[in-house]
């Protein structure tokens, strides 16, 4: 019997658990609504600048034009080519 109301005392004591769990959880959510928050988790999650050194990298179309300025600076070439859609979905 003892079995029983322990079983059912636990079965009460979830939903009120819930319950008062509810505003804490509320409260948390709120402070990510502020404008502060918002800056800081937009800077937590931008990449910094030195993350984008390959943005000043400067493209060139021709391939022959490449070469050449590859050779005057006697730098390596980086050459991206591919054949189809970018997601793979041919």
């Amino acid at each position: 019997m003892s079995n029983n109301l322990f079983r059912i005392f636990v079965l009460a004591l979830i939903p009120a658990a819930m319950v008062l769990a509810k505003p804490a959880a509320a409260q948390s959510t709120d402070s990510l609504t502020t404008e502060a928050s918002f800056y800081r988790l937009l800077e937590s999650i931008s990449p910094s600048e030195g993350e984008q050194k390959w943005r000043r990298t400067p493209w060139i179309p021709s391939i022959w034009s490449g070469i050449q300025l590859a050779q005057e600076r006697k730098q390596p070439i980086f050459l991206w080519a591919m054949n189809g859609d970018p997601l793979g979905c041919v």
